[in-house]
């Protein structure tokens, strides 16, 4: 079986894990740790990780944001951090508000009127 985590979610083809501490330095070690168990897991059932998809984003209060990120690392190559990422539709930004989601369905809608408009 695939590795157990604090949370795992699966759909399709798409996998996430979620992790939560306290400290950046506990974080970054939890997830460390358990993408070495990971690659260990896909390397034994001949899979691979799409490493262009893996990225990853830290959630917090809008009053706790800092520019210090995590450093995590899959096969030693360097997973990168985004500030916005889509989650089964849904659109979430590292303070967990609404805008980004709302702000990229305005966007898809304005094309579509604009599109329906010349016709």
């Amino acid at each position: 079986d695939i590795p157990n985590s604090p949370h795992l979610v699966m759909y399709a083809d798409d996998t996430n894990v979620f992790f939560s501490s306290n400290t950046k330095a506990s974080l970054q070690q939890q997830a460390n740790d358990y993408l070495v168990k990971l690659s260990k897991w896909l390397e034994e059932n001949e899979l691979k990780l799409n490493a262009e998809k893996t990225k990853y984003i830290i959630f917090r209060p809008i009053n706790k944001r800092d520019n210090n990120q995590i450093h995590l690392q899959f096969n030693g190559l360097p997973i990168a951090q985004v500030e916005e990422q889509k989650f089964l539709g849904v659109w979430f930004n590292e303070e967990l508000t609404w805008t980004t989601h709302i702000n990229k369905l305005r966007g898809e809608l304005s094309r579509v009127v604009g599109c329906m408009y010349k016709i």
